[in-house]
């Protein structure tokens, strides 16, 4: 497996660009279900390395509960 850092900034570009897609031009080339794996997927590497949590996540975190 590579580098978390790397592929946490690879799931933070991934999920603005479809986040982008989905919100402002309502045109998601990806699922439901697939995005949310990105988004456990970085969830999941964020709780394993603290060092790289940013306030995005925390704050879209606050916002589930």
């Amino acid at each position: 497996m590579g580098n978390p850092e790397d592929r946490v900034a690879e799931l933070r570009t991934l999920i603005r660009h479809h986040e982008n897609l989905y919100y402002q031009h309502s045109a998601p080339e990806i699922s439901d279900a697939e995005f949310d794996a990105l988004l456990h997927e970085l969830e999941r590497l964020e709780n394993e390395n603290p060092g790289l949590i940013t306030f995005r996540l925390t704050r879209a975190l606050a916002s589930k509960e």
